[in-house]
Parts: structure tokens; C-alpha cells; sequence
């Protein structure tokens, strides 16, 4: 089998070193702007430098992530800040704005090219689709199962890269609009207000579930999956966790490594319970989940009380006495733990330890005691459950792989040396990658008292604690009776290493690709040949009712579930206007079948389709249809710039939407005029293969089938914090869902000129 990369997360240089010392093979991390992760410390671009030579000295790779959407001012900034990392060396780039992409694949054709899980990569068409646009590496979506990594494994070229470890929006990524729609915060663009961990109200006309956090995940825990993951092929494992802290990184990126060892060994292996304990203790919400990889996601799969970390349980309370707590303890409790009560404001670090007998002991007690802890004021309920949601015998454990003190990660050295009386010096020093030479000033004598001996050439030689290499053996040809100064010794090794460093800095030309970013102007369009305006509406629902609002409109798109109930509103709205299908936005399992079983007779039956996923192009040139429909990209490809409007035009679509995160001026400085823009209605805010209603009051989870009460009504979600009511669009052939939430633009209609405008309706 062949071992994949570990890729762990870093979002500043202390998590760097915790991700490089405990065993990355590559490491994804960002600069300070264009990255998913922009509330993150990140990188500076000389640091970042200095980083790629530190990982490169111990043949770990670096990705940079630049997988945000762009404005169309922003786009040359992106582009300069790549080239001076592609200077330096940068293995690869993460890529999510399709222009962005493009570019990229057209100024550093040599530059590897990865797909962002932003760009909800989901089934093998969109994969081959990604495939013949010059992309290398795709990082599936979160949702696929072992069964679709490996078809999507089988059936492209592409590396394939999944999550392993940690935190799982509840949406796809890269199409989850709620962030946006709620607070202007955009999860495109990096700066995601995670308004899935706030708590929700789920109502139907006969039932209601209130104040729990229904759409927070469980982080994923995939170690119980490695060998299965592994004998798919799959290019790179990914831990999640560029937020998290440096004791997560070391902690996780060590565990993982310690199994893939095991597998790269041939051993089987179990997972020890104490490493499993370890993981849950840096951090878990209720629980780790194996989410997607064997079965759809279920209440089980959410952390419903609370969407934080809550560590391990400690223990349960007791009694309290003024400042102290007492505690029967589930699990060992040492000074400086953090400890928390969910839910109260019992919370914060244990400053103080008494034994049974309130004795100061302030050394660790183990599980299955009494210790009072303090000090703590807030009052709490007896038998309340008490959390250690931060462990300091852990840290220590694993703190100095990241001081920067010591140098745990070594790139192994090989070296000869040649001592011949009367000739200089020779030592020659290599790696994997890069070979030096070189010879002493001095050359070697007849011993007139004490002769070297190759105990102490060695001893000299292997003298590299404090640089990144390592001899794992030096060869060493001596003549009898030679003497050679030690200082000889020292400077040729300390010479030979720093040449050998220098074979590492990277000697890449880029002036011709800043010449071309500097030259770069945004692509031209023909004049669209528009009236001043044309409405357009979108149905997601439809009583058989034509009222005034479908007068004098362009066309009508129907939701895929309507036509599927009846393919006969085909015919009677056909009578009020042309009329598309808007296919799924996800597709994969039994839709995707059904679906694809569908396409050649819809193609006869409608003027086109909207949709909202590469893979939707690839497939439809297989179908050999005499006429290719008119293909309309909806919202969700995420069109913010002209690069990316131009890059989708050329794959074959005959309309592209703009993102619903451009603002007013965006949009007018748009130069495609045939561009659509949505103004107003229900639109999906997020796409989730995990089902609320199913989950909750189905009775969904690992243990039991849903009883499908989505069959039976229209379901609805209130989010607490602003009162919104979003309908619930369930799919009971794949159970998964689109929570809707209004959005009101009409104010743009009267600027917008020469522009599809579509309104959806209610």
C-alpha cells in the first residue's frame, strides 16, 4: 500500500512547527489575505518564505491556501502574492474562484493546482470536469462516502485528497450562503460567522423542537477509517484546524502519523483507547462522528446541548464549599486544567487541589477520588456533569515540539570521508535530493604524537543538533597514522551543511510572470443584446394558480422536485413563458440516477436547465443529444469577477448568474451585461446531505432508519438569535435538504441595465 501524505493545518508559525515536529508530510496554510481562514493569525509573506525552506529541509511540502472568491480589484493582488511564493518554492496552491483558477493554470503552468472542498467537489463527473481544466489534486467534499471516494478514485487521474480529523460544516462547502445572508459576513470569502453553532427552532404544522443547536456538527474522527482510506489510494489526508490551538495540531498530527507508521509497516493495528482519549481531550463537540464515510449523517452526528468543545467528562459535582467544588472524578485532574460546567458559568483553570480531607495537595488525583478544586465562585447544581476541556499534562507532553527550542524532525544525511597522508581532505555529503562536495584547507599529516581515529572523525562529524539534518551513516576511509587539526573537522562539516542548505533555496525565475500579471486586463465581452430589463421567476412551489406576477416575463425556472411530481407543469406553464429545469445542485446516490435517467427527455421538453455544478457540463457532452440545451449557471458557481464569469463561459455555459454576495456596485461594474442577477426571494442558504427533519423527528440515526415525516408536510427552521423562519426543502429520495432564507434586492432592479433579473417567488 501506498502511505498518503498526512496534511495538517497551520495557521501561524507556532502551529507550523507543531504540524512540521510531529509528522506532516505537507502542511496547507495561508497569508494574511485571500484565505478561508482570514480571522486566523496567518502568515506574512517573508515568514512564509522562511517557512517553505524550514519544511523543505525536512522534505515537507507546503500548500497555499488561496481559496477564497475574489472582486475583480483583488485579482492581481492574488496573483502577485502567489508569485512571490512560487519563488520561493511553494509546492502547490488550494484554489476555490474558478478565475482565479484559471489564471493560475495559465501563468504557472508548473505550478501544482488544487481544488478547494469549496468548490463542493461531489461525484466522478465533476472530478473529470475539474480534470481536463488543468487542476492536479481535488479535495473532495466532506459528505462522500468510502464507496464514493473510491468511484471517484477509479474513474480519474486526479489526486484525491479527504478530510481525516475535525470540525464538518453542516453545509456543502462553497455553497453555504447563511453566514452572508445573516450578517454580511462571507464564508466565501473567509470570514464565516458559523451561524450553524447557534440554536434553532423546528416546527411543522403538528410539531416542534426548540432552543437546540440542530445544525452543529460533530467534528469527524476518521482513524477507525485509515486502512480502508489507504487501500483506496487516496493522495492526502487532511486534518482540519487552522483555528485550532498548537496542542491540536501536535496532538493530532502526532496520532495519525503514529497509524499511517503502523500501515506502512504492514501491521495491523487497533487503536490504543488512551490515543482515541487524547484527541477528545484537545478538542471534540459531544463526541467525535464518523460523519459520511459508511452512512448518511443522523442526530447522532450533531451535537445538539452544545457546539463547543466539552473535552472529556471529569467527573460529576458533588458539593460546593465557598470557593471549591467537590468532585468524584471519572478521569485525573492536575493543576491548571481547564474544567467547565456546560451551559453555567462554571468555567475557567483549577488553580488549587485539596484531597478528600480538603488538604492542599495540588498534585494530580487520579480517577475514581474526591478532590475539591478551585477556585471557583459560580454556584452549580449537584450532580451536575463537570467537562476537562483543557488538560495541562497534555500540553506538556507536547509543547516542546513546538517552542522552537529543539529540533525533533531531521532530514537524513549521508557522508565519506576520504584521510589520505599528504592530500587534502575530502568530504562529500547527500540526500535524497542534492549532493556537496568539498575539501579541507589543511592537508593531512604523519601523527607525530596522537593519531585520529574514526571514533573521533565521527564524533565531530556528527555533531547536527542544531541544524535540520541528521547522518544516518558516514562512511570513513582513514590512513594509519594521520593527523588533521579538529577544527578541520568542524569547518568542514559546518561548510558541507551549509551548502547542503543552500541546494534547498529555490533559484526560480518568475519575471516573465510578473510581466504577465502586471499586463493582465479583464476579458471583453460583445454588447448583450438586451432589452432594459427582463424578469425572470424561479418556482419552488406551484398551486396550478397564473397570477399578475407571471406578466410580461422572460422565463421560468422550475425546482427539479416540482417536475418530478408532474412532469406536466412542463406543458401548461410552457403557455406563459419559456420554461427551464433547475436540476439539483448536488448530485450523487439514487437522485443521481434518477436524474441522469431523466435528462434526454427533459432535454425535449424544456428550453434549457439551470444548475449549479461543473459536473452537470461533463455529462451532458456524453449524452450525444442532436441539440445541446441552453445551459444557465445558477448562483452557487460563485461568480464574483470577470475571470471567473469568463472561465465558465468557455466550458460551455450559454448564461452565467452572479454570486448573491456582489454589491450593488459589483454588479454595475460588471462589463458581461448578459450576466443574471437574483433580486429577491427564498433561495437556498444551505445545501446539507444531513436532514433536520428526518434526524428529529424521523428518529434518523446510525441505529435506525427515518420514518420520513418530511412526506407529510412543510418544515420550517427559526434561528434564535434573529427570528428568521426558513422553510426546510427536504429530498426524501436522497434525504437531504436546502434550508431557505429571503433575501430583498429589488432596490437594484432600476440601475440594472441589460441584465437578467430573476425573482423567486414563494
Amino acid at each position: 500500500m501506498k502511505i498518503p501524505e498526512l496534511m495538517s493545518p497551520a495557521g501561524n508559525y507556532t502551529n507550523f512547527l507543531a504540524a512540521i515536529e510531529n509528522g506532516a508530510d505537507s502542511i496547507y496554510m495561508g497569508v494574511e489575505k485571500f484565505n478561508a481562514r482570514v480571522m486566523t493569525g496567518n502568515f506574512k509573506i517573508e515568514e512564509y518564505k522562511e517557512a517553505i525552506l524550514y519544511a523543505h529541509l525536512r522534505n515537507v511540502k507546503i500548500y497555499l491556501t488561496l481559496n477564497t472568491l475574489l472582486f475583480d480589484d483583488e485579482i492581481k493582488e492574488a496573483l502577485s502574492t502567489l508569485s512571490e511564493l512560487v519563488s520561493a518554492g511553494l509546492d502547490a496552491v488550494i484554489v476555490q474562484d474558478m478565475g482565479l483558477a484559471s489564471l493560475i493554470h495559465e501563468i504557472f503552468p508548473n505550478l501544482e493546482l488544487h481544488a478547494s472542498t469549496q468548490m463542493t467537489i461531489h461525484n466522478t463527473d465533476s472530478a473529470r470536469m475539474l480534470e481536463s481544466l488543468g487542476f492536479s489534486r481535488v479535495v473532495l467534499a466532506r459528505e462522500l462516502s468510502l464507496f464514493e471516494i473510491k468511484e471517484i478514485k477509479e474513474n480519474t487521474k486526479l489526486e484525491i485528497e479527504t478530510f481525516i480529523h475535525g470540525a464538518a460544516c453542516v453545509a456543502y462547502s462553497g455553497a453555504c450562503q447563511m453566514s452572508n445572508l445573516v450578517g454580511g459576513r462571507s464564508g466565501n470569502r473567509g470570514n464565516c460567522a458559523q451561524p450553524c453553532r447557534l440554536s434553532y427552532t423546528l416546527e411543522s404544522d403538528a410539531e416542534k423542537i426548540e432552543n437546540l443547536y440542530l445544525l452543529s456538527n460533530k467534528d469527524i474522527y476518521g482513524l477507525p477509517y485509515l486502512k480502508q482510506l489507504v487501500e483506496i489510494g487516496v493522495s492526502a489526508l487532511k486534518i482540519e484546524g487552522r483555528n485550532k490551538s498548537p496542542e491540536y495540531v501536535a496532538v493530532t498530527t502526532r496520532i495519525y502519523r503514529k497509524y499511517l507508521d503502523a500501515l506502512a509497516e504492514s501491521r495491523n493495528f487497533s487503536i490504543d483507547p488512551m490515543d482515541e482519549q487524547k484527541l477528545l481531550q484537545v478538542f471534540n463537540r459531544s463526541g467525535f462522528h464518523s460523519h459520511y464515510f459508511d452512512k448518511k449523517c443522523g442526530k447522532d452526528s450533531i451535537s445538539f446541548h452544545c457546539p463547543k468543545n466539552t473535552g472529556i467528562k471529569l467527573g460529576t459535582i458533588v458539593d460546593q464549599y465557598k470557593e471549591f467544588i467537590k468532585v468524584k472524578l471519572d478521569a485525573p485532574i492536575d493543576l491548571h486544567d481547564g474544567i467547565e460546567v456546560l451551559g453555567t458559568e462554571l468555567s475557567g483553570i483549577v488553580t488549587c487541589i485539596k484531597n478528600e480531607d480538603r488538604k492542599i495537595t495540588n498534585q494530580r488525583i487520579e480517577a475514581g477520588n474526591i478532590a475539591w478544586l478551585g477556585d471557583f465562585s459560580s454556584k452549580v447544581k449537584p450532580d451536575s456533569v463537570l467537562y476537562k476541556t483543557s488538560s495541562s499534562a497534555l500540553k506538556k507532553e507536547v509543547e516542546e515540539s513546538y517552542s522552537g527550542k529543539t529540533f525533533f524532525r531531521k532530514n537524513e544525511i549521508y557522508g565519506k570521508i576520504q584521510i589520505k597522508k599528504g592530500c587534502k581532505v575530502q568530504f562529500e555529503v547527500w540526500d535524497q535530493k542534492h549532493h556537496v562536495a568539498l575539501e579541507s584547507d589543511a592537508i593531512v599529516d604523519e601523527a607525530q604524537k596522537t593519531a585520529i581515529t574514526k571514533e573521533d572523525v565521527f564524533e565531530k562529524l556528527n555533531r547536527t543538533t542544531d541544524s535540520p539534518f541528521e547522518f544516518k551513516q558516514i562512511a570513513i576511509e582513514l590512513d594509519p597514522g594521520s593527523f588533521v587539526p579538529i577544527s578541520e573537522f568542524n569547518a568542514l562539516r559546518r561548510k558541507a551543511l551549509e551548502n547542503l542548505t543552500t541546494c534547498y533555496l529555490p533559484q526560480i525565475d518568475i519575471s516573465n510572470e510578473r510581466k504577465q500579471i502586471d499586463s493582465l486586463k479583464p476579458p471583453e465581452y460583445q454588447e448583450a443584446l438586451l432589452p432594459e430589463n427582463i424578469v425572470d421567476l424561479f418556482l419552488y412551489h406551484y398551486d396550478g394558480q397564473v397570477d399578475d406576477r407571471f406578466k410580461n416575463i422572460g422565463r421560468i425556472f422550475l425546482d427539479y422536485q416540482l417536475v418530478l411530481k408532474d412532469e406536466t407543469i412542463l406543458d401548461t406553464l410552457r403557455e406563459e413563458a419559456d420554461v427551464y429545469i433547475s436540476l439539483p445542485p448536488t448530485l450523487k446516490g439514487a437522485l443521481e440516477q434518477l436524474i441522469k435517467s431523466k435528462l434526454k427527455k427533459w432535454a425535449s421538453l424544456c428550453s434549457g436547465f439551470l444548475i449549479s455544478n461543473i459536473g452537470y457540463l461533463y455529462y451532458f457532452n456524453t449524452l450525444n443529444l442532436e441539440q445541446m440545451p441552453i445551459l444557465v449557471g445558477d448562483f452557487n458557481l460563485n461568480i464574483t469577477n470577470q475571470y471567473a464569469y469568463n472561465a465558465y463561459k468557455k466550458m460551455g455555459f450559454s448564461e452565467l448568474t452572479l454570486s448573491i454576495e456582489l454589491s450593488e456596485q459589483n454588479i454595475l461594474n460588471f462589463n458581461a451585461l448578459d450576466a443574471n442577477v437574483i433580486v429577491s426571494g427564498n433561495i437556498p442558504s444551505m445545501i446539507s446531505e444531513y436532514c433536520p427533519v428526518g434526524s428529529f423527528l424521523g428518529g434518523f440515526s446510525k441505529d435506525s432508519d427515518c420514518k420520513k415525516p418530511c412526506l407529510k408536510g412543510r418544515y420550517f427552521l427559526t434561528c434564535e438569535s434573529d427570528h428568521t423562519r426558513m422553510e426546510l426543502l427536504t429530498d426524501p429520495i436522497n434525504c437531504s435538504v436546502r434550508i431557505m432564507r429571503k433575501m430583498n434586492r429589488e432596490h437594484l432592479i432600476p440601475v440594472l441595465k441589460q441584465k437578467r433579473i430573476r425573482k423567486v417567488l414563494d
